[in-house]
């Protein structure tokens, strides 16, 4: 599926601009799944340590090279169709972010009362980028029950969390640095050992060690929810949407 996700993003993202976030036990194979992509650009975490640390070290070593460069971050588990509409969206994401700024997450549409997926409290239409709305969120909810489920279905105030977000690296990096201080400063120690190795080599970036003091966080528990204020969320018919920037455009898939 990670191939999958590659080809998906073609439209608008080359695979020079594409890193992977990946566990080092499985490195090797996503780099034959993607030959196209630089296999420097293939990050192997030595431990696990969920979304969050995921997002710091994209963010942190890419925005090493650029710190102005607007990132996608998706997961590699995704079915999205239709394709052109996808593709719109990245471009409307991508305008959104360029032009407001801002940590931006994709939602979806929901079809039924779900309990399998987080939710997303949209508030008000903030602008339209590419004919897409794109709305404050209020907050995140984590998989509700049942009953909650139908009561924020019947609101029509809740989208799905798609887990796909859109966003400055010097922003989303601040922004760590800010609300999970522990895992920004230890990210940071990474990519200063990391800094040689990405620089033009054809090595994998692997760091010997996870600093241990690392905690587990959820990027919707953490970062982002600390930022809700600050955040704006985007659906489409597609439902499901990442972006770069013309400029210095970069896709990060976990």
């Amino acid at each position: 599926m990670v191939a999958e996700t590659v080809a998906r993003v073609a439209g608008a993202i080359p695979n020079e601009r594409i890193w992977v976030v990946t566990h080092r036990d499985q490195a090797e194979g996503i780099r034959a799944a993607i030959p196209g992509v630089p296999a420097a650009q293939i990050l192997a975490e030595p431990q696990a340590k969920n979304t969050t640390a995921c997002v710091a070290l994209a963010a942190a070593v890419i925005g090493a090279r650029d710190p102005d460069a607007t990132l996608v971050m998706m997961p590699a588990d995704h079915d999205i169709r239709p394709q052109s509409e996808f593709t719109k969206s990245i471009l409307a994401a991508c305008e959104s972010v360029e032009k407001h700024g801002g940590l931006m997450v994709f939602g979806i549409k929901p079809t039924y009362p779900a309990t399998g997926y987080g939710y997303i409290h949209r508030g008000e239409e903030l602008h339209e980028s590419r004919g897409i709305p794109v709305r404050k969120v209020l907050g995140f909810r984590e998989k509700p029950n049942a009953a909650t489920a139908a009561e924020f279905l019947a609101t029509g105030e809740y989208l799905w969390n798609s887990g796909i977000f859109v966003w400055k690296a010097k922003r989303i990096h601040d922004a760590v640095r800010e609300y999970e201080s522990e895992i920004g400063e230890a990210i940071d120690g990474v990519v200063r050992a990391l800094d040689p190795r990405i620089r033009g080599s054809s090595a994998t970036p692997r760091p010997r060690s996870s600093p241990p003091r690392m905690p587990r966080f959820r990027r919707s528990r953490s970062t982002s929810e600390s930022s809700s204020a600050r955040t704006t969320c985007a659906s489409s018919r597609s439902a499901i949407a990442g972006a770069t920037s013309a400029r210095g455009m970069r896709s990060t898939i976990s």
